[in-house]
C-alpha cells in the first residue's frame, strides 16, 4: 500500500494546504486529477523569494520537495485516501521564481520528481517541464503542477 509518511517523504507530511485564491486545490474528473501546489505548510508560506538572488539552490530544492508533498497530499484527498488508485503520473511541471541568470531549473525540479517516485514508485516516471518566472503569486519560490490518472 502506498502511504505518505515521514519515512517516505523524509519529513513529516504537511497539513493540507488551503487554496490562497478563488480556485480548488485539485480537480478530479473522468479519471484525471489536476493539482497545483506551492511550498506551503498548511496556510504558512514556508518558502518565499527569488532563486539565484535571495534563495540558494538547495533551499529551492527543499521548496520543490514541499510543493510535491503538497501535491501528494491533495492527490490522496482526490483518491479518497487510497493512493493505490493512482495509475500514472502524466506530467509534473514546475514554475520557479528565479533570477534571469539562474539556469539550474532542472536540478531544482529533480527534487520534486525524486520525491514523487520515492512515494508512488518507479512506475510513476513522468514527462516534465520546468520554467523560470519573473514572479510568482505571494513571492513563492515555486509552484508544482501534477497531472495524474486514477481509477
Amino acid at each position: 500500500m502506498r502511504v505518505i509518511s515521514a519515512e517516505t517523504l523524509g519529513f513529516e507530511p504537511p497539513p493540507l494546504a488551503p487554496s490562497i485564491g478563488n480556485y480548488a486545490p485539485f480537480i478530479a474528473h473522468a479519471g484525471i486529477v489536476s493539482i497545483v501546489q506551492g511550498p506551503l505548510w498548511g496556510d504558512e508560506l514556508r518558502y518565499v523569494g527569488r532563486v539565484g538572488e535571495t534563495v540558494d539552490v538547495e533551499t529551492a530544492r527543499e521548496a520543490a520537495r514541499l510543493c510535491c508533498a503538497n501535491v501528494l497530499m491533495q492527490l490522496r484527498e482526490a483518491c479518497e485516501g487510497d493512493l493505490g488508485r493512482v495509475t500514472c503520473c502524466y506530467r509534473l511541471g514546475g514554475y520557479i521564481n528565479s533570477a534571469p541568470s539562474f539556469d539550474r531549473h532542472s536540478y531544482v525540479m529533480n527534487a520534486a520528481s525524486d520525491l514523487l517516485l520515492s512515494v508512488l514508485g518507479p512506475e510513476m516516471r513522468h514527462s516534465r517541464y520546468v520554467v523560470g518566472c519573473s514572479s510568482i503569486p505571494s513571492n513563492l519560490v515555486m509552484e508544482v503542477e501534477g497531472w495524474f490518472g486514477i481509477d
